[in-house]
């Protein structure tokens, strides 16, 4: 096999490692080795083909997991499948420029590295392309979301977030990789240490996590279709449906400090619909338990909102969603282009976005409520842990995207931020999936995608900041550049890499 189909064979061997290893298949072992074959493929490659087979590889995993945004453009916003298609490969191309751009530029600098520190050079180049699609509006597929099953392998992102986790498993790979190329032990050793030091802290972490006050908290999944939301006459009929699996569930477990409900949970304009909130409002008042629910709210304008219903006292706080969804909930500015493509997304009024991270004080915990896929960006999130919250309640709606892994994905995104800001997760999502995440990633209640059905756990709020909340991603990059510094250092004596 010639050295070019021989790569093209490697790249296309990690494709198939990272889709196993994402959801819906979920094999997250896998990890921590799906970019070997690739690194093995770049060992000697020039910087022309390390930004080929990184573009290549980038496109060709991306389109295989991200599927999901077709099915809801087709089958949600009945787009023709052509445009949907064209709009995903469009993101997609653009999305893999980054991780092509840092293979070329390890391929570059890869002659002047130490052998043996050469997998940490490439591990940074590759969690700093992340953090770059991220720092952009992409902060999907890092390797450390994969991960996320595996909680006692993530407690080192209270210090260096998402990017060290992805730095520590692309490292794993990449001295794979390099070991097999060189039929070299030594490119292995420098990632096995890093582990072995992130293991050992986050075992004493996790020992040693000083928590807070307990909190009491029931979540709630109607599983009502997406095609049924906001018909007319149905939003009270959903309603008076989440509210009868709120008295099941307080029947069934007892006192609650609070009960969640997903994002737009209610299909209308809370305030302005009398029957909605009084029936809302009598479960409070007869239970003594306060609600959080997702609805819209007027307020110069329509707005995706979080609000707290608490007894006696009624709806008292909302918190006014940020980050809208270009195109399904706002048109942007920037998009004119594509209007055509994407007309038919945006029914009805736009939304207007939030402009503060709202921190609810009432219920007795302070408590931040990030909707949808805004838990999916850290610097967002920590917003709300540097005002205040000592937990988070993750609004959410992933009807959408049927069964294509994307709420697993999404319910990642969720575990990684409790253990980045060691505050616990309490994750509401109208088809799933939805769940009790303590501030040490873990999961203690679930309920599966499309099921109907509500749970209640006990949590323990934030104690303190943790690094990463205080410092966000400085720690992430100071490593990243620390490691490729020393992989061009200290050359003499060693052979450099292929």
């Amino acid at each position: 096999m010639s050295g070019a189909r021989g790569a093209a064979a490697l790249a296309a061997l990690a494709v198939a490692l990272s889709v196993a290893a994402f959801p819906p298949i979920g094999a997250w072992p896998l990890a921590l080795v799906m970019l070997a074959p690739l690194a093995l493929a770049l060992a000697r490659a020039r910087p022309l083909r390390a930004f080929a087979l990184g573009y290549a590889y980038s496109i060709a995993m991306a389109a295989a997991i991200v599927h999901w945004l077709v099915h809801a453009l087709v089958l949600e916003y009945e787009l023709p499948p052509a445009s949907a298609w064209s709009a995903t490969l469009g993101l997609i191309a653009l999305y893999a420029l980054a991780p092509a751009a840092a293979l070329a530029g390890f391929a570059a600098l890869r002659p002047r590295m130490r052998a043996a520190l050469a997998p940490l050079a490439l591990a940074a180049a590759w969690a700093f392309s992340e953090w770059s699609r991220g720092a952009l509006g992409l902060p999907w597929l890092f390797a450390a979301h994969a991960l996320a099953p595996a909680p006692a392998l993530l407690q080192s992102a209270d210090v260096f977030g998402a990017t060290g986790v992805s730095f520590l498993a692309v490292a794993c790979s990449a001295g794979i990789g390099f070991a097999l190329a060189a039929r070299d032990w030594r490119p292995l050793a420098a990632p096995a240490l890093l582990w072995a030091v992130a293991l050992g802290y986050g075992g004493l972490r996790s020992a040693t996590l000083r928590e807070g006050e307990p909190l009491r908290a029931g979540i709630v999944q109607a599983a009502h279709a997406q095609r049924e939301r906001w018909r007319a006459g149905l939003a009270l009929a959903h309603t008076e449906d989440q509210l009868a699996l709120t008295r099941e569930l307080i029947a069934r477990a007892g006192r609650l400090d609070v009960v969640v409900w997903p994002e737009t949970a209610i299909d209308a304009v809370l305030e302005q619909d009398a029957r909605l909130l009084a029936a809302v409002r009598r479960q409070v008042e007869a239970s003594g338990v306060p609600i959080v629910t997702g609805a819209q709210r007027q307020i110069g304008g329509v707005t995706n909102s979080a609000f707290l219903v608490i007894p006696r006292a009624g709806l008292i706080e909302s918190y006014e969603k940020q980050r809208l969804v270009p195109f399904a909930e706002y048109a942007p500015s920037w998009g004119a282009a594509l209007r055509p493509l994407f007309g038919r997304l945006l029914r009805g009024m736009p939304y207007r976005a939030g402009s503060e991270a709202v921190v609810f004080r009432r219920l007795g915990l302070p408590f931040g409520t990030p909707i949808c896929f805004e838990i999916t960006y850290p610097a967002l999130v920590r917003q709300f842990s540097n005002a205040g919250a000592r937990v988070l309640l993750n609004l959410s709606n992933d009807a959408w995207f049927g069964r294509t892994g994307y709420a697993e994905m999404h319910l990642a995104h969720a575990i990684l931020r409790a253990v980045e800001l060691r505050t616990p997760v309490v994750r509401a999502a109208n088809t799933g999936v939805s769940a009790l995440i303590d501030a040490r990633g873990a999961v203690s209640q679930r309920i599966e995608l499309g099921v109907r059905g509500a749970r209640a756990g006990t949590l323990r709020a934030n104690a303190a900041p943790s690094v990463y909340a205080r410092y966000g991603d400085a720690p992430a990059l100071a490593l990243l550049a620390l490691a490729l510094l020393a992989a061009l250092a200290w050359q003499r004596g060693e052979r450099a890499v292929g």
